[in-house]
């Protein structure tokens, strides 16, 4: 049991590594590019990302160059759906602070279904976040 779980923590510290996500993350936005809300610009992509505190939409440009931190990994289960997992991600300048962290473009939520196959990636900001 606990070879198992060793292989299953490999096997997801691997899948998740940052330039996975980055990888994982542009090839969904040039899927998801509408436009709007996400629209190529040269190599970078520029987001209407929520602000939680303001309830307002604001504009980041995000680019391959960019810092991307890993600050939290949930795998999740619920009866009916199986596992699934989240990847908490800081992108931009991360710096730790008293009372957490600060960054300077937003935060992505990576969802992935049970097979570690990303279905969507949700941005938001929060003031306190903001540097």
């Amino acid at each position: 049991m606990k070879e198992n779980l060793e292989i299953i923590q490999k096997v997801i510290r691997e899948k998740f590594e940052v330039n996975n996500l980055k990888r994982m993350l542009f090839e969904y936005l040039s899927k998801m590019e509408d436009g709007y809300a996400i629209l190529k610009v040269d190599m970078d992509y520029e987001l209407l990302v929520y602000n939680l505190t303001s309830q307002q939409n604001e504009i980041f440009k995000i680019s391959l160059d960019d810092n991307f931190t890993i600050f939290q990994y949930k795998a999740l289960y619920e009866y009916d759906i199986d596992f699934y997992y989240h990847i908490h991600v800081a992108i931009g300048h991360f710096k730790e602070n008293d009372f957490g962290f600060t960054i300077d473009k937003c935060l992505a939520l990576f969802k992935f279904n049970d097979d570690l196959s990303l279905y969507d990636v949700v941005f938001t900001i929060h003031e306190c976040y903001k540097s």
